[in-house]
């Protein structure tokens, strides 16, 4: 998993490069199999907690602050 900022793009090349493995996008099919306890495309950025790889954006680090949503399609954090 690659939690990154909402304004940017994952770039699988960079990760690559970094990393020295090949990455792959999920099909939309699949996104939601690890996190049978959330809405569908309601992910939370923490695949540590579902026994995934996570790889956080360094740009994320140096933010004062990062908000999250939670809750459901209805509720929002309610």
């Amino acid at each position: 998993m690659a939690v990154i900022p909402g304004s940017n793009w994952v770039k699988l090349q960079a990760l690559y490069d970094e990393l020295n493995r090949k990455f792959e996008l999920t099909e939309e099919s699949e996104v939601n199999l690890p996190f049978k306890d959330c809405e569908l495309s309601l992910i939370p950025p923490l695949g540590q907690a579902y026994g995934l790889e996570t790889f956080l954006d360094q740009q994320l680090t140096t933010l004062a602050n990062i908000y999250f949503e939670a809750g459901d399609h209805e509720n929002h954090g309610a």
